[in-house]
């Protein structure tokens, strides 16, 4: 593995770079991990791919100096190893919140991509908690008090519910966030540098029908809305597939990488 660093602007992202075959993956980390995760893929995919894995801005090594990332940003970047490796297509991996990223790609340049595995994949839907924590001026006030007294936390993340600002499922999430400052305070740096990254997710499955390509996605067998969600994109989808993991399988990243190699590099 080499690291690097490449400077976009007044910014600094950390690249890893895995292996030295012709194909070109790009790998997306999740919250609480860096690129290093993807290392075994090395072993597994370097003959056939060089794998760059970047460190996220706010969860590793990089640095993001702007206000935010924007799509323009990781197309200008990803564009710059497209033309270093002389290749006009790629593949990408994502786990949770790299997503974003994955899924922003297609949005913007579905024609440059081949492949897609997603895990537990964020960016399927718009709306999300972390905006209505961290951005959403009501939420934000309600949330804040719940956190000076977290014997009301319950009664005011559900008066939000009732208000139609939270959906019910966040509230899980919202009290980790509530109670845990370690978590508050990465989602307080990491969401508003990517607000702008969310993608638009009808333009999303329009590009991998109208392009062909294949996305195999993993959920959490309990998740019911990431489900939903992950059902509804498959829908009408010739070449995506949705796949249902027990979570504990999901949060291990050797099982991952496992399923990573054989879709990159299948056995005949």
């Amino acid at each position: 593995m080499q690291t690097g660093v490449l400077k976009y602007e007044n910014n600094t992202l950390q690249v890893n770079r895995m292996g030295r075959g012709s194909r070109l993956l790009f790998a997306f980390h999740d919250f609480g991990h860096h690129a290093g995760v993807f290392l075994p893929l090395e072993q597994e995919l370097g003959h056939k791919y060089t794998i760059i894995a970047i460190e996220i801005p706010g969860l590793g090594h990089s640095v993001w100096q702007q206000k935010q990332v924007d799509k323009l940003a990781l197309v200008t970047i990803i564009e710059r190893f497209k033309l270093e490796f002389k290749v006009e297509k790629f593949d990408l991996l994502a786990i949770g919140f790299g997503a974003l990223y994955a899924l922003s790609l297609i949005e913007q340049r579905s024609e440059w991509i081949e492949k897609v595995v997603l895990f537990a994949p964020d960016g399927l839907r718009r709306s999300s908690w972390q905006s209505a924590a961290t951005r959403y001026f009501l939420a934000k006030g309600k949330i804040k008090a719940a956190i000076s007294q977290p014997d009301k936390a319950e009664h005011k993340l559900k008066s939000l519910v009732s208000w139609g600002i939270l959906k019910k499922e966040w509230l899980a999430p919202l009290t980790d966030y509530i109670k845990n400052e370690t978590v508050r305070n990465t989602w307080n740096r990491v969401y508003p540098l990517h607000y702008k990254l969310v993608p638009e997710i009808q333009k999303v499955r329009w590009n991998v029908k109208k392009n062909k390509l294949e996305v195999h996605i993993y959920c959490p067998e309990m998740a019911l809305v990431l489900k939903k969600d992950a059902f509804k994109f498959a829908k009408k989808q010739d070449f995506t597939s949705v796949q249902l993991l027990p979570e504990a399988d999901l949060k291990d990243t050797t099982t991952l990488m496992q399923l990573s190699a054989a879709i990159f590099n299948p056995r005949q």
